[in-house]
């Protein structure tokens, strides 16, 4: 028998996939956030600096911020799981890794664009500060990275 890795599988149960969706979105909002934290160096900003910029009040410490973003990240999570769940069962099929990661890299622009021009500037957020390509890079490292997180689990 042949095992291969996804947790999106047509015949999971919705509550296990969301789950696994939360976990997979924080994990690739620890990349996403990890990235930001490290290019903040490029633009004359620190790490903390940084993790502050995501924080839900002006009195917010970097892990205010980090715990936010992960948090937001688990939710987004959560959403592109169950998209990958009832897109794989009207498919009937599950996707290879790079397929996976195509997705994820498809939903990293989607939810870039989405913050970019709508919700991030009517919030008035210190994250707009953010260089662009910066955002997007990190945006694109959270979608493959949960397009490839995703695609994990035993299967028999």
């Amino acid at each position: 028998m042949r095992e291969t890795r996804s947790i999106i599988r047509p015949d999971g149960a919705t509550g296990d996939v969301a789950v696994g969706g939360l976990f997979s979105g924080m994990i690739a909002g620890l990349a996403m956030t990890t990235y930001l934290a490290l290019a903040a160096l490029t633009f004359g900003e620190g790490p903390l600096a940084m993790l502050s910029r995501f924080r839900g009040s002006d009195a917010s410490t970097p892990l205010v911020g980090l715990l936010l973003h992960l948090g937001v990240s688990g939710v987004y999570g959560i959403i592109f799981a169950l998209i990958c769940k009832f897109t794989a069962r009207s498919w009937g099929c599950e996707p290879s890794s790079w397929l996976a990661a195509s997705i994820g890299a498809g939903y990293g622009l989607a939810l870039w664009l989405l913050a970019q021009w709508v919700i991030l500037p009517g919030l008035n957020s210190p994250l707009m500060e953010i260089p662009r390509i910066h955002f997007f890079l990190g945006h694109q490292i959270f979608g493959i990275s949960l397009g490839l997180l995703t695609q994990l689990e035993v299967r028999e």
